[in-house]
């Protein structure tokens, strides 16, 4: 399992990275590409994702919002369409 708690990944670039099963406890993402990305059984509770890019993300709105992880103004849905929560 991979650990990055209270990691500072503000306006990174996740693109395509595969987050399933890590723990990111706190982490902020705000701003970041997280686009096709994988976080399937990923603890985020409090996880930032503030603005950040979250469109064709495997892991459905409810498990993100079910997770505690801030979602502010965050892009979801697929490429053509998104709206933000």
């Amino acid at each position: 399992m991979v650990i990055l708690d209270k990691a500072e990944l503000k306006n990174a670039t996740c693109i395509d990275i595969n987050f399933s099963e890590a723990s990111l406890l706190g982490a902020d993402l705000e701003g970041a590409d997280c686009s096709n990305a994988k976080f399937i059984g990923a603890n985020l509770k409090g996880t930032d994702f503030t603005n950040a890019d979250l469109r064709e993300v495997d892991m459905t709105e409810d498990e993100l919002r079910a997770s505690g992880a801030i979602l502010t103004g965050a892009k979801v849905g697929d490429w053509d369409k998104w709206e933000c929560l």
